[in-house]
């Protein structure tokens, strides 16, 4: 059978299908958006948050595969997913792994979607890094743009750049020292950026226990926009093999 898949950018409640504050997708709260779909395709369906499904296709890549692993993808927002023993660890309310408002010092005065002050994502991800740059007077309007400022060696484009490398590397390090992943993969945009994935690595490296980092990989996603594909067929599979038992 085939049953489609939808992957959402936002926290999905796998008991009602659907997207949790959904600061994205404002007016989707409370819908059950799988049953929606069955209704327009006649198939069973799988709703899956973007960011566990990117995790779900990296942590499936390699060979071997990791014990637990975190994927990130810092793009112009933040996503994070962490799969352990081969599935997606979800937490008690559907969203663990959402690093993205997390509250770092340096951001204690941006306000995020959220509604709070001072997430990891008001000053790392390429929108925080787009609204830096024209707080400085610098005409620029998107991610791509920044990405091109950097590799082009634009002084303050570089600088907030890896800045922004070092808030989700500090982020990343508390990951690291209380999870102690096998590996982190580093997806999105930003990745791409020396700067950026260099003052992560450091970030790490530095502030966690030897023991966290001896055997820890961390590496670029292998599989770019194909990841989420390659994580929501697995769960495709997973749920088809759940209604053939069933």
């Amino acid at each position: 059978g085939v049953a489609p898949v939808v992957a959402l950018p936002g926290p999905v409640d796998p008991a009602t299908h659907g997207v949790v504050s959904p600061s994205r997708m404002p007016g989707w709260a409370g819908r059950d958006i799988a049953a929606l779909v069955e209704r327009l395709t006649g198939a069973p369906a799988v709703v899956e948050n973007d960011a566990n499904a990117m995790a779900l296709g990296e942590h499936f890549a390699r060979t071997p595969h990791a014990d637990s692993s975190v994927t990130v993808k810092a793009g112009t927002a933040i996503g994070s997913g962490i799969v352990i023993g081969g599935s997606v660890y979800r937490g008690a309310g559907g969203v663990a792994g959402d690093i993205t408002h997390t509250r770092v010092a340096a951001a204690h005065q941006f306000p995020c979607s959220c509604g709070n002050l001072g997430c990891l994502e008001t000053v790392s991800s390429g929108a925080a890094l787009v609204r830096l740059l024209q707080n400085e007077g610098v005409e620029v309007a998107t991610t791509q743009e920044v990405l091109s400022l950097v590799r082009d060696g634009h002084p303050r484009a570089t600088a907030l750049a890896r800045s922004a490398g070092h808030h989700l590397g500090e982020v990343l390090c508390a990951v690291v020292n209380f999870f102690n992943p096998s590996a982190i993969y580093l997806g999105g945009s930003l990745s791409s950026l020396e700067p950026f994935v260099s003052a992560l690595r450091s970030e790490i490296y530095e502030g966690s226990h030897p023991l966290m980092t001896r055997d820890l990989t961390i590496a670029p996603a292998a599989l770019g926009a194909d990841a989420s594909l390659v994580g929501v067929s697995r769960q495709i599979n997973e749920h088809l093999a759940r209604l053939t038992r069933g």
